[in-house]
C-alpha cells in the first residue's frame, strides 16, 4: 500500500513537471496609428501598446517579444474626426496573426474592431488579450 501511494505520488509529480516545462507563447505586439496627418496619435498607440504588454505579461506562459513570436497582435488605434461634431471615441482594430517560423508566413487567427470611450480604453486592450488567451488555452490542451 505504501509503494502504491509513493508510486502514484512519483507519477504525479512528473506529470505536473512535463507540464510546467512547456515552452511559452512567444507574442509581438505592433501597435500604429493611422497615416493620415490629422488623426496620428502616437501617444495614443503607446498607450495601448502598454495596456496590451501589460496584460500578457500577466498570463504565466507568455512572452513580449520581437524575435522568434509564435503570435502577433497587430492593431490600429486612433480618434475619427467627424464633420461638426465633437471627437468623441476611438477606433481600435486590428487582429491577432499567426507567423510560422519555417515559411515566414503570417496568417489573421482573428479579427476585431471596437469603437469606444476613452475612458474604456484599457478595458478594451483587457478583451482583446483576453481573447487571445482563450485561443491559447485551446492550444494549451492540445499540448498536454
Amino acid at each position: 500500500m505504501k509503494k502504491s501511494i509513493i508510486l502514484l505520488c512519483i507519477a504525479l509529480s512528473i506529470s505536473i513537471q512535463v507540464k510546467a516545462e512547456q515552452p511559452p507563447f512567444r507574442i509581438r505586439t505592433i501597435i500604429q496609428t493611422t497615416e493620415n496627418e490629422m488623426l496620428k496619435d502616437e501617444e495614443l498607440a503607446n498607450q495601448v501598446k502598454s495596456y496590451i504588454n501589460r496584460e500578457l505579461r500577466s498570463l504565466n506562459d507568455v512572452i513580449v517579444t520581437d524575435k522568434d513570436y509564435f503570435l502577433t497582435i497587430r492593431t490600429t488605434v486612433f480618434e475619427p474626426i467627424y464633420e461638426r461634431v465633437q471627437k468623441s471615441g476611438l477606433v481600435i482594430m486590428g487582429g491577432v496573426m499567426t507567423y510560422r517560423l519555417d515559411t515566414g508566413e503570417e496568417g489573421y487567427l482573428s479579427h476585431f474592431m471596437w469603437y469606444t470611450p476613452k475612458n474604456r480604453l484599457r478595458e478594451i486592450c483587457d478583451k482583446i488579450v483576453v481573447s487571445l488567451d482563450n485561443y491559447l488555452d485551446g492550444v494549451r490542451n492540445m499540448r498536454e
